[in-house]
């Protein structure tokens, strides 16, 4: 479990390929509707936001930078041109841990 600077909390896995997957820990619930939760977590020190298909962005030294790089990657999504989505997406895989 990775804590995060709200109410979320992450649940990291490591399949026999040696990716870790994080998975928010109330994603398991099926409801209705989604909640929305936090972004942000902190994992040895240093602060992180994960992306809606759950990759880890970062690290920033603080949980304010982090909101800044949330910030920003939201900008560029917003403006970025369908091709760059499309090779972002497919970029946007489980960290490998090696």
């Amino acid at each position: 479990m990775i804590s995060t600077g709200g109410t979320s909390a992450f649940n990291l896995s490591v399949d026999s390929g040696n990716q870790a997957f994080m998975k928010r820990a109330e994603d398991a619930v099926v409801g209705d509707i989604p909640l929305r939760s936090n972004r942000f977590f902190s994992a040895e020190g240093q602060w992180f936001f994960a992306t809606r298909e759950g990759s880890p962005m970062g690290p920033f030294d603080d949980k304010r930078e982090a909101q800044q790089g949330l910030d920003d990657f939201i900008e560029f999504m917003s403006l970025a041109e369908p091709k760059t989505l499309s090779q972002l997406h497919s970029a946007l895989t489980p960290v490998t841990v090696v």
